[in-house]
């Protein structure tokens, strides 16, 4: 990050076209102020755009002041963080706003599947009085999800 954030240093800002669903870009992270790679999920007006942080998986609506384009040596390397799923589990929007209150915990993965396009996994909470807690089983206990096929 030391690179990218020299490289940034001094340079104008904004992409040199309209951005596009998919492009890659660098943009500058609102919480510390420092560049990251990114990826553009969508154009939400000409002033912002939506990122995904291709090595953190988080994502927010950034101005275009915001964001530059990459050199090509920031992207050889493929992105760190990888989509995952839970196998076998269906859930509505009150699981996933259940599951940003866990995001910055330390939990152990175990990786149970594999698809082209996602890793899936078993999560497990060691930080928790009466832990280790898996966060699937947690779901389904209080109704957040449903064993897929199951009502």
């Amino acid at each position: 990050m030391a690179e990218i954030a020299s490289y940034c240093d001094g340079k104008p800002t904004g992409l040199p076209g309209p951005p596009a669903q998919g492009d890659f870009c660098l943009a500058k992270f609102s919480f510390d102020d420092t560049w990251y790679r990114a990826k553009v999920l969508h154009c939400d007006s000409s002033f912002s755009i939506t990122v995904q942080y291709i090595d953190y998986g988080n994502s927010e609506t950034l101005m275009l002041d915001r964001v530059m384009e990459p050199p090509s040596q920031f992207l050889q390397l493929p992105p760190q963080a990888l989509p995952c799923y839970l196998p076998g589990l269906d859930w509505g929007e009150a699981a996933s706003e259940w599951i940003q209150q866990i995001e910055n915990r330390q939990l152990i993965l175990k990786v149970i599947e594999r698809r082209d396009d996602a890793i899936g996994v078993e999560l497990e909470d060691h930080g928790v009085e009466g832990g280790p807690v898996n966060i699937g089983e947690f779901l389904i206990d209080f109704g957040y999800a449903t064993k897929k096929g199951y009502i």
